[in-house]
């Protein structure tokens, strides 16, 4: 039967494995208490073949390839974690003193004597093949591991990479702290710019509102200048229209007057000294029917002071009762 070493590494930890696990289910529970991962942290376990492959580990049959192929060597797998694994748990895991490992037996195993077991791969085929375990008396003693000297030089350069990931973060963390500070200053500058066009679109609006209140203020002004101007046409136009009225009754009176000259006094009424308009009134009394006693008449258009509408009606109440 042949034999190697089984040896895993998560983000630069390096753990070495007991060979004696024979199927994927036993190799992941190592796993898991190796670098103390709880059942919700996934992880997947890959292996570099002789032909620089990466193969991933899924199946019974695909631990058994792995453990053929590196039988003679050391098998070394790559665990890949989920982002619930940080670099913080590794630094964690790093301080630790001593790990121990349970074997499929249910035996504790601290990390000194799994990292120096030397023990054969046994493959899938062979897993429930019952050995004899020797007597303890005639126990020979194990071997040293092959890489002893190998694993102090990789100790130094898993510290080598752990420092450079701890410089990396630290250079991540000023750079998201850098593009924080951006991001408050273009928000800042966003604000006062909006604040800006919100003030420039209250200055517009003012200025929208007064030329609106100007544009009222001078149509009102204007409407009343054209109403007084109409007030004004149609205080003309009514003076001109009395105009027009009493040089109309001026010349009526005036023709009446003619006509009351032309016309001979009535007789027995000599001694009426009138002058030409008021006999013109008389005779228009006379024609409306009221007779034509003229002293009479002339006495009724005394009362009423020479207004012949006034005095017409004064007489047809008269000629009423």
């Amino acid at each position: 039967m042949a034999s190697g070493v089984v040896t895993a590494e998560l983000l630069g930890l390096r753990r070495s494995l007991p060979t004696s696990l024979s199927s994927l289910s036993s190799m992941r529970s190592a796993i898991q208490q190796a670098y103390k991962l709880s059942a919700e942290q996934e992880f997947v376990i890959q292996w570099v073949d002789e032909d620089g492959d990466t193969i991933t580990v899924s199946s019974d049959d695909e631990w058994a390839e792995a453990l053929s192929a590196a039988a003679s060597g050391e098998l070394a797998l790559i665990v890949q974690a989920g982002a619930s694994v940080t670099a913080e748990h590794i630094r964690q895991l790093e301080s630790d003193a001593e790990w121990v490992f349970v074997d499929e037996q249910g035996n504790s195993l601290p990390q000194s004597v799994v990292n120096s077991a030397s023990t054969s791969f046994t493959h899938s085929s062979e897993a429930n093949t019952n050995v004899e375990a020797a007597p303890p008396t005639t126990a020979a003693p194990a071997p040293e591991p092959p890489v002893a000297q190998p694993e102090v030089l990789s100790s130094r350069l898993e510290a080598e990479e752990l420092e450079k990931r701890l410089k990396q973060e630290e250079m991540d963390r000023q750079a998201a702290e850098e593009l924080v500070k951006q991001l408050a200053e273009e928000e800042r500058r966003a604000e006062q710019e909006a604040l800006a066009a919100r003030e420039r679109e209250q200055a517009l609006e003012r200025e929208r509102a007064q030329a609106e209140a100007n544009r009222l203020e001078k149509e009102a002004k204007e409407a009343e200048e054209r109403r007084m101007e109409d007030e004004r046409l149609a205080v003309e136009a009514r003076a001109r229209l009395e105009a027009e009225r009493a040089a109309e009754m001026a010349a009526a009176q005036a023709a009446q007057a003619e006509a009351a000259a032309a016309k001979p006094l009535p007789a027995g009424d000599s001694t009426l000294q009138l002058d030409a308009n008021t006999w013109g009134l008389l005779y228009q009394l006379e024609e409306m029917g009221f007779g034509n006693d003229f002293k009479k008449l002339h006495n009724v258009m005394k009362a009423h002071n020479m207004d012949l509408g006034a005095a017409a009606e004064a007489l047809a109440a008269e000629a009423m009762v």
